[in-house]
């Protein structure tokens, strides 16, 4: 039934993000069970193949999430950072693009956006740029953590820059 299979991903997807892998992958496979066509259990199962650094894997089923609901930004952004680790900056930026045209307000994927510049271009100006629109959409989410990493970058930037 929807309302259990429903649950089972969203459990997977918390676990996820509390780097419960195992547990988020476990999770995923109850809900694909109950339901072969859900989008946030593939996205999870992506996320969980790209924390293990299986990209090409993470990738399939981030395109199988997406094919189910195109609206998840963080498959977009799952799928972005999969291209990225396999240096293929294009499709990389082109994930991430969709990612933001969802979620404009996304810090994460400023940040993965900054790297795709710095990385394909070493265009540190353009990287700095996004990695500054990341920093101020953390500060207006109040997390602090985040903010701090990015700040790090930022400095580390700004230090080449000039």
């Amino acid at each position: 039934d929807k309302k259990n299979t429903d649950a089972y991903a969203i459990k997977a997807f918390i676990a996820v993000y509390q780097k419960r892998l195992d547990e988020a992958s476990q999770l995923a496979e109850k809900a694909l069970a109950l339901d072969a066509d859900n989008a946030t259990a593939y996205h999870v199962k992506g996320a969980v193949a790209l924390k293990q650094g299986d990209y090409d894997e993470a990738i399939r089923l981030s395109n199988k999430a997406i094919e189910l609901n195109p609206n998840i930004a963080e498959s977009h952004l799952v799928q972005g950072i999969s291209h990225l680790s396999k240096e293929k900056y294009l499709e990389a930026e082109n994930s991430v693009e969709q990612a933001l045209e969802i979620s404009p307000k996304f810090a994460q994927a400023y940040v993965v956006q900054g790297y795709i510049d710095y990385s394909s271009e070493n265009d540190s100006a353009s990287s700095l740029d996004n990695f500054k629109k990341a920093r101020e959409l953390f500060a207006e989410q109040d997390n602090s953590r985040q903010v701090e990493k990015v700040d790090e970058i930022i400095g580390i930037l700004s230090a080449k820059k000039s």
